[in-house]
């Protein structure tokens, strides 16, 4: 009675140790995450301060005084508004005024406590010069705010365009103003969020230990850190980041420890009255137990432990009253009565069982419920490592050895297989003589009472499948590295089934056509994705596929959710399952439309040179010969005396095809010119407008209305004045050529910003740069007919035309791709929504 009081009350208190634990632990946590977010508070506080401090002194660069100021350098302005006091007022310790060409009109400055200073030139030059991150304001006129760290200390520096009282432009220069953000500027913004803020620079010599701490702890920029400096502070320390986004200093936020304090004094309360209630709870139990119940189980016992020494299976234990108790003592009477009548057969099984458990390679095991007693074959020991008096035939040996995670689930197939029937067969670890844990699989069945339904007995086998599950482990490895691999392989996975339905895609797939993967699965392959006019053929060498798996390698094109056509080069897999039976493929492709693409430009190109090459010759031999024959037809023409109209008919359509031959041997000799180019830096509205004189006449003839809109601001650009003429004539003489009279013609010029990732370095495992460029547009648009789509990828070969039968060569766009190649240009076609062509040619600044 003794034992079983003072295990109950030593489990009852670990338990409740444990439960405090756990509390404690969980305000723990929750204090860490109030901390937390005080820090997040307090970065938004810094943030919110450098955003005030630019706006309080926002309308100092919106003023017609400081307009004008940054334009003659009025010494009237600074004597009335940049004084020492005046500055002083404001308490700034810094400001600065740069013009456009950024040089510095005024500049004053004062150190942290006040007294003035002069400016470091190297300084000024390092942050305030053209091009720098402050000066970015007269490009992007917006206002810019943050941190910037200096030999004297961090400062709140604002920096934004000087622009008139109207606040408009164009701006003549930047306006920075600075702060030092100093001991009582920390002080005041503890005060606003209610904590305790520190701030330090990383590289300070002899900087705190828990700051050195968090230096080397902070693994990036955007972590915090958290932990308790005592029993009564925790702190957190987060990096600060200055105006270029790099972090330049610590921030530490420390707070109280008052939800960790008041979890701990709850936590203690909590066990002290659950340890009071436990304490009499137990004694009034053991109490009650002790007059009901003990004290006959006692003389139940000591009857059995008679028994049990003497070996007289005849003896029958007292039974008195009639209770569950004088019920055990009978229902011990009728067991000893079939234990005594059964013994002798008992003795007879036993040898048949040992010499089969001798035989057996598993461990066998056997649990008489009545008796609670277990026995354990050799095998079962040899199994876990043990001799045979070195592992007990007792449950707790089986329960010290079973793995912790495992023992819920253990216990609970054994109840169902005894109460409910159900069959036993579970996995779980046992630990071996050791300390590793093996894997087993343990089959048990028992018996039962017919007549009351209770489980009586119950044995069975315990193997060892620890390599089993090792082989396992292993193919699930693989599977999962396979997996991995399709999901993170820059190349197209497809699973089919035998049907050709959709089992699996990998993420470049869905990132390649357009599609989720909800849309796709069991979705049939061949009606998606392959175009109709390859889909039979494609089933069909699918079909093959499966049954003599091949070929392995095809080249085909498939579509993507919006519809376009990609070409992928495949290398198909066969499934099969564990008979050999094909169920599927695993394809692995390749999108070679680009490879494709710029094959094809290749090949476009080289015949380019052909033609030019075999051009330059041609057009030599043929020129003169048609010179002379032109002359001819213009003398016959001339001096017919005999004015006959099928003669004179006759030689004006020699002359049409003289003259049609002629532009020819022009256009061959354009596209066969070396890329020679004579540049300068020219006005390209200039140009335009000069362009468009030289054919006034026929935009006069068809009453065309010419629409311009040239922008003034466009820089001047490295070119070739006379290529670029003549390539604005072949543009817009097609135009005119395909508008009908009354058309509108518009010319349109401009600037555009156009960024491109590059990875620095040329690294694969470098971070990508955006590069940001400049470039000037021409836009020409004409309100005639458009060029049928599937004409338009053929526009720039040599010798294509639409316009065969009215003169037209098909040389004219090869000739002005071809100049805007060499100004490192480009030139793009494509039909307007509203009708029309727009042809647009881009230039480098």
């Amino acid at each position: 009675m003794f034992i079983t009081g003072v295990v109950v009350i030593a489990v009852f208190l670990a338990a409740c140790v444990v439960l405090k634990m756990t509390v404690l632990n969980a305000f723990l946590k929750a204090g860490e995450e109030v901390t937390l977010r005080s820090t997040r508070q307090a970065l938004k506080v810094f943030d919110q301060n450098a955003m005030e401090f630019g706006e309080r002194f926002a309308g100092e660069s919106s003023s017609d005084d400081a307009y004008q100021f940054v334009a003659d350098g009025n010494r009237a302005f600074i004597d009335s508004n940049l004084n020492d006091k005046t500055v002083q007022s404001m308490k700034l310790h810094l400001i600065v005024f740069v013009d456009l060409e950024g040089k510095i009109v005024f500049s004053t400055g004062f150190d942290p406590l006040g007294r003035k200073e002069i400016l470091d030139e190297a300084l000024l030059k390092k942050h305030f010069s053209t091009g720098s991150l402050l000066m970015r304001t007269l490009t992007e006129q917006k206002n810019l705010a943050g941190i910037l760290i200096l030999p004297r200390g961090p400062m709140i520096i604002s920096s934004r365009p000087i622009l008139n009282s109207r606040n408009e432009g164009p701006p003549r220069g930047t306006l920075i103003d600075g702060r030092y953000l100093d001991e009582n500027q920390v002080k005041r913004l503890s005060l606003l969020t209610d904590l305790k803020l520190s701030i330090y620079r990383p590289d300070d010599a002899l900087p705190p230990p828990d700051i050195e701490w968090a230096r080397f702890s902070l693994m990036n920029k955007r972590s915090v850190l958290v932990r308790p400096m005592d029993e009564e502070t925790i702190a957190s320390y987060v990096y600060l980041e200055d105006i270029y986004g790099e972090p330049r200093l610590i921030l530490k936020v420390e707070k109280p420890r008052d939800v960790y304090r008041r979890g701990e004094a709850s936590a203690f309360s909590f066990l002290i009255s659950m340890i009071f209630i436990g304490l009499i709870f137990m004694a009034v139990t053991l109490l009650l137990l002790e007059r009901i119940v003990l004290s006959r189980v006692y003389v139940l016992n000591a009857s059995v432990n008679q028994i049990r020494k003497t070996g007289k299976l005849s003896t029958r234990v007292p039974v008195k009253g009639k209770d569950e108790l004088s019920n055990l003592a009978e229902s011990i009477n009728v067991m000893l009565q079939s234990i005594q009548s059964s013994h002798e057969e008992h003795l007879t099984s036993k040898e048949r069982f040992e010499f089969a458990v001798r035989g057996s390679s598993d461990g066998l095991w056997d649990w008489d419920l009545t008796t609670n007693q277990i026995y354990y074959s050799p095998r079962y020991k040899e199994l876990l490592g043990y001799e045979e008096h070195e592992f007990k035939n007792a449950l707790s040996s089986f329960e010290s050895h079973l793995h912790p995670e495992d023992r819920p689930r253990v216990f609970e197939a054994l109840k169902n297989h005894l109460e409910k029937k159900s069959p036993y067969n579970i996995e779980y670890r046992l630990r071996n003589k050791k300390g590793e844990y093996l894997w087993c699989r343990a089959r048990g069945r028992a018996v039962w009472d017919p007549s009351t339904g209770k489980a009586l007995r119950i044995a069975g086998s315990l193997t060892d499948i620890t390599e089993r599950n090792k082989a396992e482990m292993i193919i699930r490895e693989n599977e999962r590295r396979m997996r991995t691999l399709l999901e993170n392989v820059e190349f197209m996975a497809v699973g089919l089934n035998a049907d050709g339905r959709i089992e699996y895609v990998n993420p470049h797939f869905l990132k390649l056509t357009g599609y989720s993967r909800e849309e796709l699965l069991a979705k049939y392959w061949f009606s998606l994705f392959i175009p109709e006019a390859e889909r039979y053929e494609t089933r069909i060498a699918f079909k093959e596929f499966l049954i003599k798996e091949s070929p392995r390698r095809t080249e085909a094109p498939i579509l993507t959710k919006a519809g376009h056509a990609r070409r992928v080069v495949w290398n198909h897999t066969l499934l099969r399952d564990d008979v050999g039976r094909a169920i599927g493929t695993l394809s692995l492709g390749e999108d070679i439309t680009e490879i494709t693409r710029l094959q094809q430009e290749m090949i476009e190109a080289d015949k380019a040179a052909t033609v030019a090459q075999l051009a330059a010759g041609a057009a030599h031999e043929v020129k003169n010969p048609l010179a002379i024959l032109l002359q001819a037809v213009e003398f016959l023409s001339k001096n017919v005396k005999d004015k006959n109209p099928e003669i004179e008919n006759l030689l004006k359509k020699m002359e049409e095809a003289i003259r049609r031959a002629d532009n020819i041997v022009k256009g061959l000799l354009d596209l066969s010119r070396p890329s020679q180019l004579d540049v300068k830096q020219e006005d390209l509205n200039s140009i335009i407008d000069h362009a468009l004189s030289l054919i006034k006449n026929p935009i006069d003839r068809k009453r065309i209305h010419v629409v311009k809109a040239l922008d003034p601001l466009i820089p001047r650009i490295s070119l070739d004045k006379d290529k670029i003429i003549q390539a604005l004539i072949n543009i817009l003489g097609n135009a005119l050529d395909a508008m009908p009279e009354g058309a509108v013609l518009s010319v349109k010029t401009g600037v555009q910003s156009v960024s491109n990732l590059v990875v620095a370095g040329g690294r694969e495992q470098s971070q990508p740069v955006r590069i940001v460029k400049q470039i000037v547009t021409v836009e020409i648009a004409d309100s005639g007919p458009g060029i049928p789509e599937n004409l338009l990828p053929n526009i720039f070969k040599p010798f294509f035309t639409t316009k065969r039968g009215l003169g037209g060569t098909g040389l004219g766009l090869s000739v002005v791709k071809n100049i805007m190649k060499i100004h490192e240009g480009a030139i793009n076609v494509c039909n307007r929504k509203e009708g029309g062509t727009l042809v647009t040619l881009e230039f480098p600044v």
